[in-house]
């Protein structure tokens, strides 16, 4: 099974391609022209069998082993790839910013903003757990 997350440019991601009944035919990594807008999130559940998979992989265009032509090959040899839609928030964590920003989705998320003392000369944003200590 993979989650797949409608986005905006599909362009930048691996690609899901369904028939017509909404079943899964082909996985593409970053298409110049993509099928769909549903974008492979790196969210993976599968069996051992992708090792095998793996193990007859070729370099891509870019140089690089893809993730996208193993579920493409378990596709090609009838395995049955499941989905899900993720419908929540998702960010694309390849990059520095996103990282960040993901960091500080989860701290506000799960964090009550609490401030024990007095904070002078200073902007604090955010739920932040926060214990100033006099000297």
């Amino acid at each position: 099974m993979v989650l797949l997350k409608e986005v905006d440019d599909p362009k930048s991601f691996g690609v899901a391609e369904f028939d017509k009944s909404g079943k899964l035919v082909r996985f593409i990594e970053k298409p110049k022209i993509p099928p769909s807008n549903y974008a492979l999130i790196g969210i993976y559940f599968l069996s051992s069998e992708i090792f095998r998979i793996i193990e007859q992989l070729k370099p891509s265009w870019r140089g690089e082993y893809e993730i996208t032509d193993a579920l493409q090959m378990l596709l090609e040899r009838n395995y049955n790839v499941g989905y899900k839609i993720v419908n929540g928030w998702w960010f694309d964590t390849g990059k520095k910013d996103d990282i960040l920003k993901v960091n500080a989705l989860i701290l506000d998320e799960r964090l009550q903003r609490r401030i024990e003392g007095e904070v002078i000369n200073s902007d604090i944003e955010g739920r932040v757990s926060l214990i100033v200590i006099q000297r």
